[in-house]
């Protein structure tokens, strides 16, 4: 790995760190319709996202800025790679904001509204965050368009599943059951399109990477912690089943964000410098000191959180 790969990999790792501490916001907001049949479990799930003001975004927004100020197009060249990041930030901050509204005020007039308003939004904007990922760094391959379809499926379906897995540990009685197996048919979707989207990458991702060792370690230590994650939710060992996902979901989103590092430095130019002086005119140690706090605090607080 070279000089402008390692500069990569500390965006690269936040915008991962996003993506692991917020599926279970967006899985929650796709399940409340689905699995919920009242007033009384609407709310429920809806309020299974307090406190709603946790910090993830930060993540992605640090990711941005860091990408935005060292990442330059060379000229002439169409400024897709930036387009992207705005509209996926566009996204993201407006899924949050709606996240809050919907907690806090959105729920007290019409929790069904609210639940259904929050699925039919989640969904739109995970299919399209996963879509265009893999649409970064194509080069207008059609192997790589029908993997951006399938990565926009997988992330709704993977959302899903870690929000219904979360909700299974979390409720009690009928609730919990439903979740339960909702969550285990999610598995069942989940694998087999994450196998097609990996066999898909295969070929095309030897362009780029002079070895493909990592790319199936990824995959193979994912599915086989997919499977034991499987199989202690079937057991109703819930909990040991979210960690093993947790875990899963890590080996997974490594996957393409190893391969974003390898690629994006083919594609445009990496100015280090830059970033340097951007970081020296802000209180970046400050910045991400406050954010590790405040997002670990919530995510340590919400799986701690007493089940109800």
């Amino acid at each position: 790995m070279g000089g402008k790969d390692l500069a990569l990999l500390l965006p690269a790792c936040f915008i991962g760190l996003y993506l692991l501490l917020e599926a279970v916001d967006w899985g929650l907001c796709l399940a409340a319709p689905v699995i919920g049949r009242d007033e009384k479990e609407w709310g429920y799930i809806i309020n299974l996202m307090r406190p709603a003001v946790d910090g993830n975004e930060l993540w992605f927004i640090i990711a941005s800025f860091m990408l935005s100020v060292m990442v330059k197009a060379p000229a002439g060249t169409p400024a897709s790679y930036s387009n992207w990041m705005a509209f996926t930030g566009t996204l993201i901050v407006g899924g949050a904001c709606l996240r809050i509204l919907g907690i806090w005020f959105f729920q007290r007039v019409n929790k069904r509204l609210t639940a259904n308003m929050l699925c039919l939004y989640s969904m739109a904007s995970l299919f399209v965050i996963g879509a265009t990922g893999p649409l970064v760094i194509t080069t207008n391959s059609s192997i790589f368009i029908g993997a951006a379809i399938l990565s926009g499926i997988w992330s709704v379906i993977g959302s899903f599943q870690l929000g219904a897995l979360y909700g299974a540990v979390k409720a009690r009685g009928s609730l919990q059951e439903r979740f339960r197996r909702a969550c285990l048919y999610s598995y069942l979707l989940s694998a087999v399109i994450y196998m097609i989207f990996i066999f898909l990458l295969w070929k095309p991702v030897n362009t780029y990477w002079h070895t493909g060792a990592y790319l199936w370690l990824s995959w193979a230590a994912s599915c086989m912690l997919f499977i034991g994650s499987f199989a202690a939710t079937r057991k109703r060992l819930t909990g040991w089943g979210l960690g093993l996902a947790y875990a899963a979901f890590i080996f997974a989103l490594s996957v393409f964000l190893s391969l974003c590092i390898t690629v994006i430095p083919l594609q445009f130019d990496i100015d280090m410098g830059a970033l340097k002086c951007a970081l020296h005119q802000w209180p970046a140690t400050i910045i991400l000191a406050v954010t590790v706090i405040w997002t670990f605090s919530v995510f340590i607080y919400r799986l701690r959180r007493k089940s109800e």
